[in-house]
C-alpha cells in the first residue's frame, strides 16, 4: 500500500515481492525482511539493507522509504483486530435479512446464520463464500414456506 502511494505501478510492486520471495526464501517468518527497506521515486523500487545506503540515496533524490519489517508487524497487527465476528445485511426477495458470520475455529472457513431465519445455517471458506451461501439458505427458506402456505414456517 505504502509503495502505490508512493506512485508505484502494481505490476513493479509484483516484481518487487517476486524478488523477495526469490532471494529471502526464508523471510516468510519475518526477521529478515525486518532488516530490509524498500524505496521508490514512483517509477523504481529500490531494496536497501543498511542505513547508510539509504542515507546515501536520498541525499541524490526523493524517495519514499517502506520499510518492511514494520509492514509485517503492522499487518499481523491488524488481521489480529480483525473482529471474529460480525453482522452482513443482505437483501432476498426484497426483504432484509441479517447473516451473523463468525469465524469457524474449529473447522476453519467461516459460518452464518440468519438473524430472522435461525434455521438458515451455511458455512464457506472465505466470509464472502458464507455470505453468499447464507444468502442461498434463506432463498431455499422462502421458497419452502411458499410451498408449505401461511402459518407453517414463520421467520423470527
Amino acid at each position: 500500500m505504502a509503495l502505490r502511494e508512493g506512485g508505484c505501478s502494481l505490476q513493479k510492486i509484483r516484481r518487487a515481492v517476486a524478488y523477495l520471495k526469490a532471494h529471502f526464501p526464508d523471510a516468510e517468518n519475518g526477521p529478515t525482511l525486518s532488516r530490509l527497506t524498500l524505496l521508490t521515486d514512483g517509477d523504481s523500487v529500490y531494496l536497501l539493507s543498511d542505513a547508510h545506503e539509504i542515507t546515501e540515496v536520498v541525499s541524490r533524490q526523493m524517495m519514499l522509504s517502506v520499510p518492511v519489517g514494520w509492514l509485517i508487524q503492522d499487518t499481523r497487527q491488524r488481521v489480529d483486530n480483525l473482529p471474529r465476528e460480525w453482522t452482513e445485511r443482505v437483501e432476498v426477495e426484497g426483504q432484509t435479512f441479517h447473516l451473523l458470520v463468525s469465524e469457524d475455529e474449529e473447522e476453519g472457513g467461516y459460518v452464518v446464520q440468519c438473524r430472522e431465519i435461525p434455521g438458515a445455517i451455511e458455512q464457506g471458506e472465505t466470509p464472502a463464500e458464507a455470505v453468499e451461501a447464507g444468502r442461498e439458505a434463506i432463498k431455499s427458506a422462502l421458497a419452502f414456506q411458499r410451498r408449505r402456505g401461511p402459518g407453517h414456517v414463520k421467520a423470527v
